[in-house]
């Protein structure tokens, strides 16, 4: 049987509401904060973040982006590759560029997904 990791135990609630309302209103960052981790224990080794969320939370403080680094930067290529990632996602929600217009609204399906659930990613249309 194959044994599987409970990435949503890499925060706690509170943390995870501050790393959303980065990004997302804050009654909608702390709604779906307590959803996340209203999910039993049992059904949490199913759940996975969403790469942006990820990349929210780096900004909430030093420890929680070492924190991101040792637990998915396994190898030194991986965190290498994450820690430019988080360096840039950081640059930007750090400059003007970051605007979202009085934040956005968030659900659950925003920040972690089901990995029992076929994900299906439709092409964006082209103009041809």
């Amino acid at each position: 049987m194959e044994s599987r990791i409970n990435h949503l135990s890499l925060f706690n609630r509170e943390e995870l509401a501050a790393g959303l309302a980065i990004g997302g209103t804050p009654a909608t960052a702390s709604a779906v904060a307590a959803q996340v981790y209203a999910i039993p224990p049992g059904e949490q080794v199913y759940y996975e973040w969403i790469d942006t969320t990820l990349m929210f939370m780096s900004c909430v403080s030093d420890e929680l982006a070492v924190r991101i680094l040792d637990w998915f930067g396994k190898t030194p290529d991986l965190r290498g590759s994450l820690e430019a990632q988080m360096w840039e996602f950081q640059e930007w929600v750090n400059s003007p560029r970051f605007n979202f217009g009085g934040r956005t609204p968030l659900e659950i399906g925003d920040v972690v997904f089901d990995t029992r659930i076929e994900q299906i990613y439709e092409p964006l249309p082209t103009n041809r």
